[in-house]
């Protein structure tokens, strides 16, 4: 899927930048846009030299989702039942509360990590690929 953007911020190879939302983006949530705004910002790839204020053409990778999803709402559910799993060769249910819990929070942990890893790699963050020129007007 391929977006207009304008450019917030640029760092070395990545920028912040600020997406509009438009009619389709009611059907599509791949920006998620929060509570009706009116536009969202995501930090997108910037291989290109896209500077703050230029208008820019973004691309972005909907054949992730699937991965994405997995590792935000499976992964912490697998860490919590080997959590109960291993808890339930102690007597107590407290000690399967807490082993669980224990599990849950590391699989949050292990998927920041994870995340902080897939952030800049193609096909898991936004990325500019056109730099879209001003049209230069001239007063009369």
């Amino acid at each position: 899927m391929k977006e207009i953007a304008e450019v917030v911020k640029a760092d070395k190879n990545v920028a912040t930048i600020k997406i509009e939302r438009k009619s389709d983006c009611y059907a599509c949530n791949a920006c998620s846009f929060k509570n009706n705004a009116n536009y969202v910002k995501l930090r997108a790839i910037n291989t290109i030299g896209a500077k703050k204020g230029d208008s820019v053409v973004v691309e972005m990778e909907s054949n992730n989702r699937l991965t994405a999803s997995f590792l935000v709402y499976i992964l912490p559910l697998i860490f919590a039942a080997i959590g109960l799993l291993i808890g339930s060769f102690f007597d107590s249910e407290i000690w399967m509360f807490i082993i669980c819990l224990t599990m849950l929070i590391v699989g949050y942990i292990i998927i920041s990590i994870i995340d902080k890893r897939l952030t800049n790699k193609k096909g898991f963050s936004p990325e500019i690929m056109q730099i879209l020129l001003k049209e230069n007007k001239i007063n009369e």
